[in-house]
Formats: structure tokens, C-alpha cells, sequence
């Protein structure tokens, strides 16, 4: 995962579901565990959860989730998002 990659791959993971599954991933679990979690609280296969989940946890491992929070609160998403991405972003993760 480079720097050039992140928009493509944030969006192919959906913005939203970064902000609300990042700290999840950052969680000593595996990914089939956090997607199933996922998936029964959700309308996400977990498939598609468990895809989602190790996208975001290539954009950890390349210590780019602060890049990725910033560009999601700089895009057009649901104020809720944008919040807490902006939340997030002064945690410092």
C-alpha cells in the first residue's frame, strides 16, 4: 500500500465503514472474527467484510490511517462521518 493507492482503496473500502471499523481492525482479532461481528450487525456479507477489514488494516500497516482520516473528512460524506473521522484524527489513533 502506497500513498498513491489510498483514495482508490478507501474508496473500494467505503469511507463510512473505514470511520466506523477502523478502530475494530486495529483490535488484536483476526479479520474472520471482526467480519462476522460485522456482518450480524450489518447488511455486509462477511466476505465482503472480511475484504473491507484487511484493506483497512494495509492502510495501518503503511501508516496511512491518518492520511485516510484527513481525506475522508475532506470529502463529501454524511456529517455524522465526518465528525467522527475528525474525532478520531485529534485521538491520534
Amino acid at each position: 500500500m502506497d500513498k498513491a493507492k489510498l483514495p482508490q482503496t478507501l474508496n473500494s473500502i467505503g469511507k463510512a465503514f473505514f470511520v466506523k471499523y477502523l478502530r475494530a481492525a486495529q483490535a488484536d482479532y483476526t479479520n474472520v472474527t471482526i467480519a462476522k461481528a460485522i456482518a450480524e450487525e450489518s447488511n455486509y456479507t462477511v466476505g465482503s467484510c472480511r475484504m473491507r477489514i484487511s484493506k483497512i488494516r494495509a492502510i495501518l500497516r503503511a501508516e496511512l490511517a491518518r492520511d485516510a482520516l484527513t481525506l475522508v473528512v475532506n470529502s463529501q460524506v454524511e456529517p455524522d462521518t465526518r465528525l467522527s473521522a475528525i474525532k478520531q484524527l485529534h485521538d491520534h489513533l
